[in-house]
């Protein structure tokens, strides 16, 4: 799994512009196989921040997305942003849920080293 995130920083004269490519792109490439996510967040501290965020099944699919005239809007929005673009490519090769919370917690009373606490 490849998880794809680009941080913008968009000025107020251009930011719903911004919004409107990233929105129009976002649904095409949910559609697109080996997808498994795509989504949008805004910085609670700074409005003027935006995350684009896509999540793939492997680098082929990745690759062909980047190589997509889709793409181009994507970075049509990176050109936009008022200081250079945050871009990062994490790949992911293991991924664990509630499972690892509980796992931790029980170590942690198995060692000694963390009393457990009723409704933590």
């Amino acid at each position: 799994m490849i998880i794809s995130l680009i941080r913008i920083l968009a000025e107020p004269d251009n930011k719903d512009e911004i919004l409107e490519i990233l929105f129009s792109v976002k649904g095409p490439t949910e559609g697109t196989p080996g997808c498994i996510s795509c989504r949008m967040y805004q910085d609670l501290e700074n409005k003027h921040i935006i995350a684009y965020e896509e999540v793939w099944r492997n680098r082929e699919n990745l690759f062909k997305h980047i190589c997509s005239d889709l793409y181009r809007n994507i970075l049509a929005v990176m050109d936009m942003s008022s200081e250079p673009p945050g871009v990062s490519f994490s790949t992911i090769s293991n991924s664990a849920g509630m499972e690892l919370i509980k796992t931790a917690r029980e170590y942690f009373d198995m060692e000694g080293n963390n009393q457990r606490r009723t409704g933590v």
